[in-house]
């Protein structure tokens, strides 16, 4: 049986550290690529709580508006206080 040479033993010590590399590098980019989606649906939600007149709603009526609007902010945001003297302006469209 043949031993390796030095230059060969280096080679692959070589190519074994740049699969360990490219490996590592795989994972730093989906954990960066994951981090900036989770920026991306973060920073949405938040221009999307403050226009709660623009959410998709069923049977919205000129009784119901406040509250549905409550509960589509307290949807958005749990934690967030909802102040009763924001009024939103009230959208009904009649199709």
């Amino acid at each position: 049986m043949k031993e390796k040479t030095r230059i060969e033993i280096l080679v692959s010590v070589f190519e074994t550290f740049l699969h360990a590399v490219s490996a590592l590098s795989f994972f730093a980019m989906l954990l960066f690529l994951l981090s900036l989606i989770g920026a991306v649906l973060w920073i949405g939600m938040t221009v999307l709580e403050r226009y709660p007149h623009t959410y998709n709603y069923l049977n919205l009526i000129e009784e119901n508006a406040e509250g549905q609007y409550k509960n589509a902010s307290l949807m958005m945001h749990p934690q967030h206080p909802v102040h009763s003297c924001t009024q939103p302006k009230v959208v009904i469209h009649n199709i």
